[in-house]
């Protein structure tokens, strides 16, 4: 080998080769309808905080550490252009900062 010339590195990148469709595929439609359904299932809990005024038995450390992800995931849905799991993360902001306020003012332990 010449001097001054070194050895290419010659491995391949592997990259994943999705096909692009032009319908939804069943998936897209069930990832579409959990990110609105998965958010509602935790009205009640909202529910149940502001109809009684008890927050016992909520863990505000445990909601905040929910909200505080959800902003990464926002974030990374923005970034990404992922319009599901932003729809899905807005709505679940939502709920956690409604059952935050709730258990703030009803007597949730850290």
């Amino acid at each position: 080998m010449p001097r001054g010339h070194r050895k290419q590195n010659l491995k391949k990148k592997r990259t994943l080769v999705v096909k692009s469709t032009d319908h939804p595929l069943l998936v897209d439609r069930l990832t579409f309808i959990a990110a609105i359904v998965e958010p509602i299932m935790t009205i009640p809990q909202a529910w149940t905080i502001f109809r009684f005024h008890d927050a016992a038995g909520i863990s505000l450390t445990t909601w905040t550490c929910y909200l505080l992800l959800g902003g990464v995931w926002i974030w990374w849905s923005i970034v990404h252009r992922q319009r599901v799991v932003l729809l899905y993360e807005i709505l679940y902001v939502i709920l956690e900062v409604a059952i935050i306020t709730g258990g703030l003012m009803y007597g949730a332990k850290w």
